[in-house]
């Protein structure tokens, strides 16, 4: 059984506002915020549609579900996306969502309801990425303290997302043989030192960077080192 305030805009694949060239905002503008979708898992039918309706104060896309796995079907990966899931689902679909979490099959920002204020469970949401844990019965501004932290690490985590992905894309433009001399230049390698090591002329070494520059619209040594250390760290 779904519940949706928007069913068709869910499934629109947005572009992402808060790219910067190699910059991340780290606050939701408005026109991202128009683009979040809140999904939410929660056997209670009154506390589903209350869930739904606080996602609109903030002007989120909403839809709710009965399961986890409901949920997972729901989830298309096309923007930022918050997920408020209560632990009083079963307990396999709960650990098979945080597994997609921490495979990063999945970026959301999580808030967990739980009836039971226990460390284990509030460790064990953390630990898998959970923005907050919100033991049940909470009040309407407890709830929207929880989502406001929700909608600020599904910003955040879209945004490197989208870095990540768009970054791969202008790595895998290179030939191979401009990845070898991209990471010779990351290197600290000159290109005369290059053409040795590949066994090319200078001139070749020349328009390899050329190439390589406007491949990845890198204008520096130190632009392109950033570069391929942010994919090492990200990938």
């Amino acid at each position: 059984m779904i519940e949706s305030t928007s069913h068709q805009t869910l499934c629109t694949p947005p572009a992402c506002p808060m790219m910067e060239g190699q910059r991340c905002c780290t606050r939701a503008p408005g026109d991202l915020l128009a683009q979040t979708a809140l999904l939410v898992a929660e056997p209670d039918a009154y506390m589903r549609r209350h869930l739904i309706d606080l996602g609109a104060e903030f002007g989120l896309r909403g839809a709710s579900f009965r399961t986890v796995q409901e949920l997972e079907s729901a989830y298309g990966g096309y923007g930022p996306t918050c997920v408020i899931l209560d632990t009083s689902l079963p307990q396999v679909e709960i650990r098979r969502f945080y597994d997609t979490l921490s495979n990063g099959e999945v970026v959301v920002g999580l808030v967990v309801l739980s009836a039971r204020d226990e460390s284990g469970p509030a460790l064990e949401a953390m630990r898998h990425g959970a923005s907050d844990f919100i033991v049940r019965p909470a009040s309407s501004e407890r709830l929207r303290s929880g989502l406001d932290r929700a909608i600020d690490a599904a910003a955040r985590r879209w945004c490197l997302h989208e870095h990540v992905r768009r970054c791969k894309q202008q790595l895998a433009a290179l030939s191979d043989r401009e990845h070898e001399v991209a990471k010779l230049i990351a290197g600290g390698c000159l290109n005369k030192e290059i053409a040795y090591r590949l066994g090319i002329s200078y001139k070749t070494v020349e328009g390899h960077r050329e190439r390589i520059r406007k491949k990845l619209r890198t204008e520096s040594v130190a632009e392109l080192v950033r570069l391929l250390d942010f994919l090492a760290m990200h990938t």
